[in-house]
């Protein structure tokens, strides 16, 4: 009986050997440069392809499977800009750690790599998104791309060239890191597009962005590309003209882009309706019924760039911008009627001609160091022409009964100067901290029957540090910051200062793969503009006056809101609400 009771003992210890859970995990590394890839699809398969389960690769290039049970599999490691990888494992009986695993580079990048569907990878702070073989073959460039992947919140208009964002709230556009602007991502070819990192959550880094589009793109060691994209209205006078080339030699980059677009139409007009409310207590309504004239312009936009990469961990880029706008001629005409008595009635015209000319030079430098950490450093000048000239009269039986002719000259110098490090530790843990200062000078003189001239100085300096950690499916984010807003104008003794402290907190649990529930509170301060703190009276309409207030102030802002994302298959859906109270 005592045997047969320690042979049953053994039995049941054998069983509970073979039963027991294993683990297979493994880093994965760059062959070229040994540095952790993260992104990396993992596909954990049996020898005969029967999918076992999938991770990606964190920041630390690391991927783990649990509960495995004991038997023979096949890895499959892929991503976008490798070669895919197999590993067969044979009579996998314990925990096992693969150690180091070394992906190659794709001889070409993206050569020969398909992407039938559009693939996405959610993480905390970010979303990226690999466009598919279609939304690559039916754009012309980097803006009709993004108006085919359809990413939540961003409205895409290509005929009035603009990005933006539904709710509101400001869209930072990037490339490989570096700040861009819209027609910076019309130069840029499909075919190079990589993928395209959406930040809908991004960090204190960013400023007060409610959305960052960074565009990753290949970067050739030779040859260039040159190309157009050029649209024209057939029955009104609207084109959208584009020429853009770029040149690959060495460790160089050499870019030009140019953008022209003009606009003429005579068939412009304006309804309107206004109410007044007099100070004595009248209330005085009238609509303006439009009639026919004539607007004109003509945009210019010039980018030239140049970018040197020593290494794979060091980036600098020289970008020279030159904006303008030549408007001269905005006009509106039409009759002015009282509601309350159509007889008291008179004849309107409201002309404006305004052209302004913006350069501006923006340098940017990005060192990856040693042990995962990074430096970035932008530095961005900008000075901005602007000319105005406008007339409103108001006429009855060719008596002049309102005359306006106002005419402004504003000069404005700007100066952004930013540094900022990142720490990344294990577990996708990192630390962040940074430095913004920007400062601006503007000289404006007001002709209006009146000569006004003004000289106004504002500044306005951001410090802030930030920490992102996990704890098992929570990810979490929390930051502060201090900002430091300080404005002067000539004339008025009264200078304005003052500091204020913001925190943001950021949680994200992830339910799954393909489901995510978010939540986001930010305290932040909001800077009136120098337009708006100017106390120069200008002269609108027979009932209005437009002044601003040098003794407006910055004010606080508070913000929360929640984001819960699902996807299965074809279906995606993206539910987002937000409070604020200013």
């Amino acid at each position: 009986m005592k045997r047969l009771l320690i042979a049953i003992l053994i039995v049941s210890m054998v069983q509970g050997v073979f039963a027991q859970k294993i683990e297979i995990k493994g880093t994965i590394r760059n062959a070229t440069d040994n540095e952790a890839t993260e992104f990396v699809n993992v596909v954990l398969q049996t020898t005969d392809s029967v999918f076992v389960n999938g991770v990606s690769t964190n920041n630390n290039g690391s991927f783990i499977f649990n509960k495995v049970e004991a038997g023979n599999y096949r890895l499959v490691l892929s991503c976008v800009g490798y070669n895919t990888q197999y590993i067969t494992l044979n009579g996998v009986k314990r925990n096992t750690d693969l150690g180091d695993i070394l992906l190659e580079d794709a001889s070409v990048a993206l050569e020969g790599v398909i992407i039938n569907g559009s693939n996405q990878i959610n993480r905390p702070d970010r979303k990226l998104v690999f466009p598919s073989e279609r939304q690559m073959k039916v754009s012309t460039n980097g803006v009709n791309l993004l108006q085919e992947l359809m990413l939540p919140r961003i409205q895409v208009n290509p005929m009035n060239n603009e990005i933006g964002i539904s709710g509101g709230g400001e869209l930072q556009i990037r490339i490989n890191g570096v700040k861009a602007d819209i027609n910076e991502i019309k130069a840029l070819r499909p075919a190079d597009i990589i993928r395209i990192e959406y930040h809908d959550n991004p960090g204190l880094r960013y400023g007060n962005a409610e959305i960052v589009l960074d565009y990753i793109v290949r970067r050739p060691d030779t040859g260039g590309s040159f190309g157009t994209d050029l649209s024209q209205g057939i029955n009104a006078m609207w084109g959208s003209y584009n020429v853009f080339g770029k040149v690959n030699h060495k460790k160089s980059e050499f870019g030009l882009s140019y953008h022209m677009g003009p606009r003429d139409f005579y068939g412009m007009y304006r309804d309107n309706e206004e109410t007044f409310r007099l100070a004595d207590g009248n209330t005085t309504q009238r609509v303006e019924k439009g009639e026919p004239s004539h607007a004109m312009l003509f945009m210019q936009n010039l980018n030239v760039s140049y970018s040197l990469q020593a290494s794979k961990n060091s980036l600098f880029s020289a970008t020279f911008r030159l904006r303008g706008n030549n408007q001269p001629n905005w006009d509106y005409q039409g009759v002015l009627y009282n509601v309350n008595d159509e007889t008291d009635m008179v004849n309107m015209i409201d002309r404006t001609k305004n052209s302004w000319t913006r350069p501006s030079l923006d340098l940017y430098y990005q060192q990856n160091l040693k042990k995962k950490q990074t430096l970035v450093f932008n530095l961005v000048g900008t000075y901005n022409r602007e000319k105005s000239h406008r007339i409103y009269q108001e006429s009855l039986h060719n008596e002049m009964l309102t005359d306006i002719n106002n005419n402004v000259l504003g000069d404005k110098y700007s100066l952004i100067g930013e540094a900022i490090y990142e720490k990344q530790f294990s577990k996708g843990n990192a630390l962040s901290f940074g430095l913004k200062h920007t400062q601006s000078y503007s000289n404006n003189e007001y002709r209006n029957g009146h000569n006004y001239d003004t000289r106004m100085n504002q500044g306005n300096s951001y410090i802030f540090s930030e920490y992102r950690g996990k704890i098992n499916k929570l990810d979490y984010r929390l930051g502060i910051s201090l900002t430091r807003f300080y404005y002067n104008q000539s004339g008025n003794d009264d200078s304005s200062k003052k500091y204020n402290v913001n925190p943001k907190a950021t949680l994200h649990y992830t339910f799954s793969e393909n489901s995510y529930l978010r939540w986001k509170a930010e305290v932040f301060n909001a800077t009136p503009s120098l337009s708006n703190l100017s106390a120069i009276e200008q002269t609108i309409d027979s009932f209005q006056i437009r002044r601003g207030n040098p003794n407006l102030k910055s004010y606080m802002c508070y913000r929360t809101e929640l984001t819960y994302e699902w996807k299965k298959g074809i279906f995606y859906s993206n539910l987002w609400g937000a409070y604020d109270y200013r």
